[in-house]
């Protein structure tokens, strides 16, 4: 979808959005049921497109105590809490549920607690918003927003913080379901599961156009310097942190160089996208 709007001779502004439709649902691989949860318990893929879902524990509490590490007193759990609800690997006369993977609010021990869904690795809509704005006769101003949403990331440099190497201030702290999760061979994942939308400034520039005779000092039959600001602020996001830890950039996913398709939605280890200025000279000769 893409609307084009034009106010006199002063501006235009335009829309851009997509909106694919997938929603998830189970089916077998054909490398079988049991052979694909050995070796990936936690993923089911997508109907349409081949992407893998997020399936996890939903951890709803725990008692935290304490445990004694050489000179370290640590929070430790015990007693974890999860939300009940039809496990994604339950069949129904040989074929997956079709509530595999739904919560129903209950309260089970972790331990026999289902895996639910958490969230697919591809976005759900996409789009975005320009404008420009021609102000007099050599002078014009351009702002780019581009955003995207309804998909989930597991972020590892946030998930090991809370379970692995045990530096966030919640694992730190005792947060319950924090505590829970790194009872859980899965917590890393859980734990650094985020929603990636974001809405970002993408762009500013304006651009002036040279007076001919300016242009002509080089030869030149017409010129134009544009100054131009890109990736300077997040507009929106849709989930900035997990349980204190921050992600620092939603738009780096994914990165791993065995993810050929973009569709495992895991991260790790990655520098943000940078910040530009740049000005750029444009002649006609």
């Amino acid at each position: 979808l893409s609307i084009r709007i034009r106010v006199g001779g002063v501006g235009m502004a335009k829309w851009q959005a997509a909106y694919p439709r997938w929603d998830y649902a189970l089916t077998r691989l054909d490398t079988g049921f049991d052979e694909y949860y050995r070796s990936r318990p936690n993923e089911w893929e997508l109907v349409k497109g081949g992407a893998v879902c997020n399936f996890y524990k939903r951890v709803k509490g725990s008692t935290v105590g304490t445990t004694v590490v050489g000179p370290y007193t640590l929070p430790l759990a015990s007693n974890p809490i999860c939300e009940g609800g039809t496990d994604l690997a339950s069949l129904v006369n040989g074929k997956p549920d079709p509530k595999a993977g739904v919560g129903d609010g209950s309260s089970v021990p972790c331990g026999t607690a289902p895996r639910l869904y958490a969230g697919r690795p591809t976005p759900s809509w996409n789009g975005s918003f320009s404008t420009t704005i021609r102000i007099g006769q050599r002078l014009r101003l351009l702002g780019l927003v581009d955003y995207v949403g309804g998909h989930h990331a597991i972020v590892g440099d946030v998930g090991a913080q809370h379970t692995f190497f045990r530096n966030s201030k919640a694992s730190l702290d005792g947060n319950p379901i924090v505590e829970a999760y790194r009872l859980d061979p899965n917590g890393p994942g859980a734990t650094g599961l985020f929603d990636g939308g974001f809405a970002r400034l993408r762009t500013v520039s304006a651009t002036y156009d040279l007076p001919t005779n300016v242009a002509g000092w080089l030869g030149a039959s017409r010129g134009s310097v544009t100054f131009s600001a890109e990736n300077m602020a997040f507009l929106w996001r849709a989930q900035k942190d997990s349980f204190g830890a921050e992600w620092i950039d939603p738009e780096l996913l994914p990165n791993r160089a065995t993810d050929v398709n973009g569709n495992f939605g895991y991260t790790q280890e990655s520098w943000p996208q940078l910040a530009r200025i740049r000005t750029t000279f444009r002649f006609t000769f």
